[in-house]
């Protein structure tokens, strides 16, 4: 079977994101857990999610050293936040935290590498 790497509500408590080892992101109704709402499908296995408490957009590292931004309800990719070192390497990106209410996201992983965006939304200024 396959592993669930991550699971995270979502900001108003009622829906669920798992992140799982078959490449995929699934929204879940906390009242029906028998099939997904959403399902985004990845290029490769994400790892621990978070989602932004000013608009609810999901930010998924990978192992690529990328963070990516997604539309969770309607599973658009919005934005990749590419974290590189001098030398160019991109260690893989395992978590991500959003500061509640604001733009600004870090990331972590391997290499003691923590980066830090501020993230703009389409159509913001």
């Amino acid at each position: 079977s396959d592993v669930v790497r991550s699971a995270r509500f979502d900001t108003t408590g009622r829906k669920v994101i798992t992140a799982g080892d078959d490449r995929s992101l699934l929204l879940w109704d906390i009242r029906n857990l028998k099939a997904p709402l959403q399902t985004i499908y990845t290029k490769s296995a994400p790892n621990r999610v978070s989602f932004s408490v000013r608009d609810g957009s999901l930010a998924v590292p990978f192992d690529d050293g990328n963070v990516r931004v997604y539309n969770v309800e309607t599973g658009e990719k919005t934005g990749v936040l590419r974290s590189r070192n001098k030398a160019g390497y991109c260690p893989a990106m395992l978590c991500c935290a959003w500061l509640d209410g604001r733009t600004d996201m870090v990331a972590g992983g391997f290499a003691e590498r923590v980066s830090h965006w501020q993230v703009k939304r389409k159509g913001s200024e």
